[in-house]
């Protein structure tokens, strides 16, 4: 993600088998529920009773800087966070 990116949208790179990392900038200020590091299911449109699952990827990694967005995203999903020095 680019430098003077502010805001990234809900689930915006959900089901990237081939993202395994990516590297959030300073600027970033908000990042959308499940956009990095989840695969997502959802139900068969004939299931009544089927909820969205939301899997996070094994391995994936939040690379970004201390005290940031990326570091907030990190933490609550439970996913590594490599910081940017």
């Amino acid at each position: 993600i680019p430098d003077g990116v502010k805001k990234v949208g809900k689930q915006a790179a959900a089901n990237c088998p081939s993202l395994k990392s990516i590297s959030l900038p300073r600027s970033l200020k908000s990042i959308g529920e499940y956009s990095f590091g989840f695969r997502i299911i959802y139900p068969d449109i004939d299931d009544d009773e089927g909820e969205i699952q939301y899997i996070p990827r094994k391995g994936f990694v939040i690379k970004g800087y201390k005290d940031t967005a990326a570091q907030k995203y990190a933490k609550k999903f439970e996913l590594k966070f490599k910081a940017i020095l």
